[in-house]
């Protein structure tokens, strides 16, 4: 854990770095670069100035690789795969479905099948995870366990992303 000491610290070593090499080496191991000009503010107090942000952490990472696990990572004959027909499916539900929730909340939501591989964003992931994959996967007769267990992580995403206790 880097406290506010270090990252002073950190800041006059890189003031104090002679060649770009050294300059480099202690960016490298510190992951601090240079001053920020958030810096001269008065609320200005490392590292709590800057908020966690779980949102890319889920909707860039974890949603998009479970997808990935029920769509291409799992065999025909696991619990948590998602055949061909339904993963087609799903994605014809979640274009129609842009009709009953305008794109003015987000964003127009792609098809997941059709355009997971083309900068998929995180927006549209979230839209999956809270408002599509658990009404559209009973519909489809998604798997009903593993339906619960997205439900949950849904459920947890809501409360890491939720600011008060």
């Amino acid at each position: 854990m880097h406290t506010e000491s270090h990252y002073w610290h950190t800041i006059a070593k890189l003031g104090d770095a002679k060649t770009k090499a050294e300059h480099k080496s202690i960016v490298k191991s510190t992951g601090i670069s240079r001053m920020p000009l958030t810096a001269a503010s008065c609320a200005f107090l490392h590292p709590s100035f800057y908020p966690l942000d779980p949102f890319h952490l889920f909707f860039e990472n974890i949603v998009p690789h479970i997808w990935d696990i029920w769509t291409i990572h799992s065999e025909t004959d696991e619990l948590g795969h998602l055949n061909r027909e339904k993963a087609e499916k799903f994605g014809e539900l979640v274009g129609k479905a842009m009709s009953t929730l305008p794109p003015s909340f987000c964003g127009a939501v792609r098809d997941p099948y059709l355009k997971r591989q083309s900068q998929y964003k995180a927006f549209e992931w979230m839209a999956l995870t809270y408002w599509y994959i658990v009404p559209i996967g009973c519909e489809l007769g998604f798997n009903s366990l593993i339906l619960q267990n997205f439900a949950s992580l849904a459920k947890i995403i809501e409360t890491a992303m939720t600011i008060s206790p």
